[in-house]
């Protein structure tokens, strides 16, 4: 298994992830191949990986299995669960841990999430018609189908702190989570909003 530490980037499980090859800088490892496993570990703050201990780590991480690799050295790895990280430890051939699964709570119906999801897509796609950018952004939702997967692309665009970002992981009620996030996805759409007001108005008023 593969142990790559990562800072402030949204992981989510359930969610298609593609890395170029050399994000996984690994001594002694070999080749990357198709089923392998990948631990996602988070930093508590951005540090040299061969300086970790434990005390740098956050408790929960994601498990996921690396299941293609293409001719360019694109990585797509499926994030498939949470994980209690245990024993965090610096090996000859790099960093290893223990993981456990989390115990989420399934409290959401599969076909509420993709009822509610569809009702977020396609508000996102009718919004992103106005937009100067919006053939490229509706391309982008098109492709979404989960709201664990807009949100992920979406985070960098949000208000979000890496603790916020992390907070997401706590939670193991999945309605909570799936709450949290299409609050979340509502908000940044409101925030544009205004902000693309604030602009015309602005433009207005020097003509």
């Amino acid at each position: 298994m593969i142990t790559v530490p990562i800072y402030d980037l949204l992981l989510l499980p359930g969610v298609t992830f593609y890395f170029k090859k050399d994000t996984f800088p690994q001594q002694g490892i070999g080749s990357e191949s198709v089923g392998e496993s990948i631990l996602f570990v988070m930093l508590r703050a951005e540090k040299d990986r061969q300086d970790l201990t434990s005390e740098d780590i956050y408790p929960i991480g994601i498990h996921g299995v690396i299941d293609n690799i293409d001719d360019e050295e694109n990585i797509r790895v499926h994030a498939d669960q949470l994980v209690h990280i245990r024993n965090i430890r610096q090996v000859d051939e790099g960093l290893h841990a223990d993981i456990e699964p989390v115990e989420e709570i399934d409290d959401l119906p599969g076909e509420e999430a993709k009822e509610r999801f569809a009702k977020v897509k396609k508000q996102l796609m009718d919004y992103s018609k106005g937009l100067q950018w919006g053939i490229w952004a509706r391309s982008m939702i098109y492709h979404w189908n989960s709201l664990e997967e807009a949100i992920c692309a979406l985070a960098g665009y949000m208000n979000y702190s890496w603790q916020d970002k992390y907070a997401l992981l706590e939670m193991t009620s999945r309605r909570e989570r799936f709450n949290h996030m299409e609050e979340a996805i509502f908000e940044l759409m409101e925030i544009f909003r205004v902000g693309e007001e604030a602009e015309s108005a602005q433009k207005d008023s020097n003509e």
